[in-house]
């Protein structure tokens, strides 16, 4: 919601100046765009984990993966794709996490960045394989209701110091089709599909609703940031990234704000991130072990 290594790519996308209007009309249909394919998602996912049945101990999650979903419904080649995507897209995310949350931590406590990221993700890691999903959930929630309280704030302040001049200044349409790819990136959230479905124990009104109400919050976020960076980007005399704007307002505490919303963005993302990750290996280790079973002397 980050989403948010993604940040740096979020900016780039409003130094494109397209306008709010037409930036806006694109975050819409994207997110449309998006919770549609969900849905067919989680009623795919669901159905599957009717067909296996219930789970066999009740501390497992009865967890359908997305290589399972696409070996169902599109052969053992599907499959494959799936799962060389799904992992490229996982090692790639975990990448930019590990980077960011190091860059960040960098300029908050001044300590080496890369030291700082494999610390940071050291103690999610740790977090997710030994207190486990419900301790990991409620920690998850404790740091998005925190970041939501500070982006807020952050806002707020941007309003302030920004306030809402540029929100009908441009609407330039052409400048839209290349932000769809960083737009899409900054709302998706597939990935946690099939761990949602299994926490949720395949109640598909309940997923539906999650999913729904769920990416209403960074959609407004999105829409509300939107606004703020125009607004922001048009007190300056040149092209700029709105967030260095932020970091040069007159009180210091708004990087600190800044740098922790930052901070939480990102271990809130690594945290789904590294849910999905584990559920799937787990899945993959089960299907090989009954596959091939070990062999009794």
């Amino acid at each position: 919601m980050d989403k948010k290594s993604k940040k740096k790519h979020n900016n780039n996308w409003f130094q494109n100046k397209e306008g709010f209007i037409p930036s806006s009309v694109s975050v819409i249909v994207c997110w449309i765009f998006l919770l549609i394919e969900a849905f067919l998602l989680v009623e795919i996912n669901v159905g599957l984990m009717k067909k296996k049945g219930k789970k066999e101990k009740d501390n497992d999650l009865k967890l359908v993966s997305i290589r399972t979903m696409a070996q169902e419904t599109l052969g053992d080649w599907g499959g494959t794709l799936a799962t060389v995507a799904y992992v490229f897209l996982g090692y790639s995310s975990m990448v930019a996490y590990i980077s960011k949350s190091g860059e960040i931590l960098f300029q908050l406590i001044d300590l080496p960045a890369p030291v700082s990221g494999c610390i940071f993700t050291a103690l999610f890691t740790m977090l997710v394989s030994i207190w486990g999903t419900r301790a990991t959930d409620q920690v998850n929630q404790y740091l998005t209701v925190s970041m939501i309280g500070l982006l807020l704030a952050i806002e707020v302040l941007a309003f302030v110091f920004g306030g809402w001049s540029g929100v009908g200044a441009n609407s330039d349409w052409t400048k839209v089709p290349p932000t769809i790819p960083v737009i899409i990136f900054s709302l998706v959230f597939h990935d946690l599909a099939p761990f949602l479905c299994a926490y949720l124990e395949g109640d598909l009104r309940r997923i539906k609703a999650s999913v729904f109400l769920g990416s209403l919050v960074p959609l407004a976020a999105l829409l509300v940031w939107d606004a703020i960076a125009l607004g922001l980007a048009a007190e300056a005399e040149q092209v700029v990234d709105p967030v260095e704007l932020l970091y040069g307002l007159r009180w210091s505490g708004v990087s600190l704000m800044v740098g922790a919303f930052s901070l939480l963005a990102v271990g809130t993302s690594l945290i789904g991130t590294l849910l999905g990750f584990s559920e799937f290996f787990k899945e993959q280790l089960k299907n090989q072990t009954l596959q091939f079973p070990p062999t009794q002397k």
